[in-house]
């Protein structure tokens, strides 16, 4: 008897879940990007356990351009003789003092995939982490990103800055990035 009352609710729970899943409406997806190679040779770069302040703040002035200080600058040869994936994680510890702080990791100038499509009027793609306890305390962060690349040398590079204060302080540091590593897988 006890059986046939766990399979009764059971079932009645999973009828539940479907209807549910039947009344929410469906979202579009963005397409989804894919890279795939082997990648055997790893590079890591570090500031060690230094805070680099940006004074950059990512919407300002108003121009409609991200602004952004560089907070890391490497070099990777890759190999093979044709595209491959070159994957970037990035992790620092963030120390937001305006309403957030941003991220953008380019190679050869180009943004990876990876970011976000942008912040309210600009459309430079970005990380971010939002400043929303009014403490302006640090917090651990980490993103991964991935382009396919040419064989070559290829110039990777980390940018920062604070956002998205209406009014900054000229001159005024708008975020930290605390102990920042970049790690490089590729061929």
């Amino acid at each position: 008897m006890e059986k046939k009352i766990e399979s009764r609710y059971r079932l009645v729970a999973l009828v539940g879940v479907v209807a549910a899943m039947a009344a929410t409406p469906v979202r579009a997806r963005a397409a989804q990007l894919e890279c795939e190679s082997l990648a055997p040779i790893v590079k890591t770069v570090s500031l060690g356990g230094a805070f680099l302040p940006t004074y950059s703040t990512f919407n300002f002035p108003a121009d409609g351009a991200g602004h952004f200080d560089t907070l890391l600058s490497t070099r990777v040869t890759v190999g093979g003789t044709g595209r491959s994936c070159l994957v970037a994680t990035f992790s620092t510890e963030a120390y937001p003092l305006d309403n957030s702080i941003v991220f953008q990791v380019r190679v050869d100038g180009v943004p990876m995939n990876g970011h976000m499509a942008g912040s309210g009027d600009i459309a430079s793609p970005i990380v971010y982490d939002p400043e929303e306890t009014d403490l302006n305390l640090p917090r651990m962060l980490s993103y991964t990103f991935f382009k396919a690349v040419t064989p070559g040398n290829h110039t990777v590079d980390v940018l920062f800055a604070g956002c998205c204060s209406g009014a900054p302080v000229p001159g005024a540091v708008a975020a930290y990035a605390g102990s920042p590593t970049l790690t490089l897988w590729h061929r």
